[in-house]
């Protein structure tokens, strides 16, 4: 069975939102624009591993970039649907989700794909 362009399309954008590193970035970019060392001093991560983050993450166009001097910070790309309907917080919106919907994996711990 294949898939059709939109199992695919979803597909991309779970991937990105299941990697740890950059849900801490989403995170910490709600509370303001940072640099990678910033980003990398707060997350205690290596600058390449949070510069590659940022590269998936822009290129989902979640996040953007503002060059100031020399220094380009990264903030949320606010005008992104998910973005919008999550008034700017992703993770109240999948809060709001879990509590609604989630009751049986939280309660046991496990995810219905295990």
């Amino acid at each position: 069975m294949s898939q059709t362009a939109i199992e695919t399309e979803h597909q991309y954008c779970f991937e990105t939102l299941s990697n740890p590193l950059r849900l801490d970035i989403i995170d910490l970019l709600q509370k303001g624009n940072l640099n990678v060392s910033q980003i990398a001093g707060a997350t205690k991560a290596e600058r390449s591993r949070v510069s590659h983050a940022l590269q998936v993450l822009r290129r989902c166009h979640l996040v953007q970039t503002e060059k100031r001097g020399r220094e380009i910070l990264y903030g949320l790309n606010k005008e992104t649907p998910i973005f919008k309907e999550a008034r700017g917080n992703i993770f109240m919106l999948v809060a709001q989700h879990c509590r609604a919907n989630c009751a049986v994996c939280a309660r046991t711990g496990r995810a219905p794909f295990r």
